[in-house]
């Protein structure tokens, strides 16, 4: 003896497996209508009963009887809409520019001091010692050059430690001819040999060991605002909050971290879009971000973060072909405005 097929009903509301030799005008129990959706009500248009719940919803009985049916009820149609009738509103937040006097580029930034969370110290705790070695690994040999832009000293013993580093802690800067530091400006040379011989503007200590820059760190970059601050998040884990710093001036943003665990930098250096106000601004190290909040020099809404900037090749001369590393980074900027 075979069993009988048993078929689907695909009535709204029904849901049952019926015979189909047994179907009868009153076996199914369902719904004709549609599902209604509304301010959190939920029902059926051919019967009256509404509920908020969506459980109770479908434990609705249906409203009217009739023949079980395996094909599946046509979907309501909704009704055409006439595109070209209909208003398009778009908004845009306004953009307020800034109207006080922007300073220059290079204008000297200020380390900030970051408020770090205990947590983070926990985090990197066990990762301290392993760092230090990473930098002490290196054995600095007598004639090693110092690292810094300018400074023409090279490692004699420990007692060059000891020795003051003079450099210059901007970068290169060509433009039409003319080639000068970031850090001073207003000395603008056009032989390239007097440029490379001018003397540094900043002291600080000897580098003898060149820091890595091909170990980059991928972080994540995101920024928000508010009437009265710009709020810079990068987002990373288990970096050294005293091998890392925040620089600011009122245009530009400078960032590094540093990675213990696996030795790498990550660098973020931008112009700002709109002045800042540096002294009342502040840096925030947390486990899983650091938290930049800049405190915009007057009220205004900046359409960007950043002023994309051009970077082009120096000039190349017989004299400098073989001094490209100097010029490993080549801003071009509007020389009316120094």
């Amino acid at each position: 003896m075979t069993s009988e097929k048993k078929l689907l009903c695909y009535n709204r509301g029904c849901g049952q497996e019926y015979d189909e030799n047994k179907n009868n005008p009153d076996s199914c129990l369902h719904h004709p209508g549609v599902p209604v959706f509304h301010d959190a009500y939920k029902g059926w248009s051919c019967c009256n009963k509404k509920c908020t719940d969506f459980t109770e919803f479908l434990n609705i009985k249906g409203c009217t009887k009739s023949y079980h049916s395996n094909e599946k009820p046509p979907e309501p149609v909704k009704p055409a809409i006439d595109k070209s009738k209909a208003e398009v509103i778009e908004y845009r937040a306004p953009i307020i520019e800034t109207t006080i006097e922007r300073p220059g580029f290079d204008t000297p930034q200020k380390n900030i001091q970051p408020t770090v969370s205990d947590s983070l110290m926990e985090q990197v705790k066990s990762l301290i010692s392993g760092s230090t070695c990473v930098q002490e690994s290196k054995i600095v040999k007598v004639g090693e050059s110092c690292k810094n832009r300018g400074c023409n000293a090279t490692y004699a013993g420990a007692d060059s430690d000891d020795s003051p580093c003079v450099h210059h802690p901007g970068i290169p800067i060509f433009h039409e001819g003319l080639k000068y530091w970031s850090c001073c400006p207003r000395k603008k040379m056009t032989d390239f040999n007097q440029f490379e011989k001018h003397p540094g503007c900043a002291e600080g200590r000897h580098v003898w060991v060149a820091k890595s820059t091909g170990n980059k760190a991928p972080c994540r970059m995101d920024w928000h605002q508010t009437g009265s601050f710009v709020v810079v998040s990068i987002f990373a884990k288990k970096y050294h909050p005293n091998k890392s710093f925040v620089k600011l001036s009122p245009v530009r943003l400078t960032v590094q971290l540093y990675f213990p665990e696996d030795n790498k930098y990550y660098d973020l250096d931008v112009e700002l879009r709109g002045v800042v106000d540096v002294d009342n601004s502040s840096v925030q190290m947390l486990p899983t971000k650091v938290e930049i909040k800049l405190k915009k020099a007057e009220p205004s809404s900046w359409s960007k973060l950043e002023i994309p900037r051009e970077v082009s090749e120096p000039e190349k001369t017989e004299n400098n072909e073989e001094k490209d590393s100097i010029a490993d980074r080549v801003d071009a900027v509007d020389l009316n405005d120094l």
